[in-house]
């Protein structure tokens, strides 16, 4: 029979010359499931360390089981066979493996060690006690989600780059770089788990996911790179985010809890989950800001008074903003607040870049406490409620309102100075409780 075998591997040389399996060693498991005993082997001798090693079925249904620390080049596990690692053996695959069977880290120190490829998309992985996953090369991860990888590290300094969806339990760490393309990256909630970034995370596509739900992130020395829209999706507690890079891309704290928000400069920063996320420091969004549940607190509970810088828009569909009593609050495009809570006591909002819509809660409970216009056409997209004082300041200065059926309510003074513009809809009613001073700018009734 290993004749015959030996016959078929040395044919399909000849038509798969360029093929792995025409120089690949073959497990048959004539005589037991040892991996060093030669018949086990077709051709009767045990591979040699760096040696291709193909996993084939096996009549006498023994399939190998590690022992001791073994290394090779590349591995196939074929369908319907396995391989097994004990606890505390590690096992090197120098190239690329490509599981269609079953790959089974036995144990507590079980290890499996690639350099090249991961494929395990057609096959299974099992494990038993506190096993590892680890890719120390250059290559792609294609991955059947159901099989989590465990306690995955990147390492080596290349990039491995995700070719499917992934799932990570256990611990995930990066020391090379990880693209994750244009797929999603799981990190289930499991026990006390860690997100270690000590390389680079590179976000290239915008359909590029990871969700995080680890007890603790971080990337304290690693670095997050968006060149595309991709999200980062956090649960943590408390994140180091590392350095942070990149005109694109989202960062979504959605824990279902408090959560402290990582002092950085954001592109889009969503706020998402429940509880307090809090600031502890001067907030800058340059891109969008979006609220869908849970609440940004810019005072983190009283103990600080915070601004928010944003380069664009906001929008609030759930959740609520604690925004202190700072003077120093800038948004740069549109703001909508209609289906979350708003209510600041004191403190100053500037609409200082391009202008854009205005939009309040429909039932006129969230407000302004002072709202200036210093830059841009910024139109009323419902009621503008304002608890405290209107600016319109400067040439470039708009508040449009002469094109909607919106109502102006404010509590304190109406100012307009340097040329600004304030353009009401003049059907309507119109409540100003205190001063008004148009006599630096343009007032048009409509």
């Amino acid at each position: 029979m290993k004749l015959r075998l030996l016959f078929f591997v040395l044919i399909s040389g000849l038509f798969f010359s360029d093929s792995f399996y025409s120089q690949a060693i073959v497990w048959d498991g004539e005589t037991s499931t040892d991996w060093s005993t030669a018949t086990n082997w077709a051709l009767d001798v045990a591979p040699l360390v760096g040696e291709d090693i193909k996993i084939s079925t096996a009549v006498s249904g023994n399939y190998p089981i590690l022992t001791a620390n073994t290394s090779l080049a590349n591995l196939v596990i074929d369908a319907g066979t396995s391989v097994q690692i004990n606890a505390g053996i590690k096992f090197d695959v120098n190239g690329n493996i490509d599981v269609n069977g079953t790959l089974n880290l036995n144990g507590t120190g079980a290890e499996i060690d690639v350099s090249g490829n991961w494929d395990d998309e057609t096959g299974t992985l099992t494990y038993a006690g506190n096993s590892k996953v680890r890719l120390s090369g250059t290559g792609n991860i294609n991955s059947d989600p159901s099989n989590a990888l465990r306690n995955l590290t990147l390492k080596g300094g290349g990039t491995y780059t995700a070719t499917s969806n992934l799932s990570i339990s256990n611990n995930f760490t990066i020391r090379s770089t990880l693209d994750v393309s244009n797929f999603t990256i799981n990190q289930p909630s499991s026990g006390g788990t860690q997100f270690l970034n000590q390389g680079t995370i590179l976000f290239s596509h915008n359909n590029g996911i990871i969700i995080s739900n680890a007890v603790a992130f971080n990337g304290s020395t690693g670095a997050i790179t968006f060149t595309a829209d991709g999200t980062l999706k956090l649960a943590s507690p408390t994140a180091n985010l590392g350095t942070l890079t990149g005109a694109f891309g989202t960062i979504e704290y959605d824990r279902a809890g408090d959560q402290t928000i990582f002092n950085t400069t954001y592109n889009n920063l969503e706020i998402d989950g429940s509880g307090d996320k809090d600031v502890g420091a001067n907030l800058t969004v340059n891109g969008n800001l979006t609220i869908t549940n849970g609440t940004l607190d810019l005072t983190n509970d009283g103990a600080g008074n915070f601004d928010l810088t944003l380069g664009t828009d906001f929008s609030m569909t759930g959740g609520s903003l604690t925004a202190g009593t700072s003077v120093a609050h800038t948004v740069g495009g549109s703001w909508n607040d209609a289906g979350g809570v708003f209510t600041p006591t004191a403190g100053t909002f500037t609409f200082n870049v391009g202008g854009g819509t205005i939009t309040q809660k429909a039932d006129a409970s969230n407000n302004f406490f002072n709202l200036t216009i210093s830059a841009g056409t910024n139109t009323a997209g419902s009621n503008l409620n304002i608890d405290g004082a209107l600016l319109i300041d400067q040439a470039t200065s708009v508040l449009d309102m002469s094109g909607t059926n919106h109502t102006l309510d404010l509590e304190g003074d109406l100012t307009i100075s340097n040329d600004g513009t304030f353009t009401p809809r003049g059907s309507l009613n119109h409540d100003v409780a205190g001063s008004w001073n148009d006599a630096g700018g343009v007032f048009t009734a409509g």
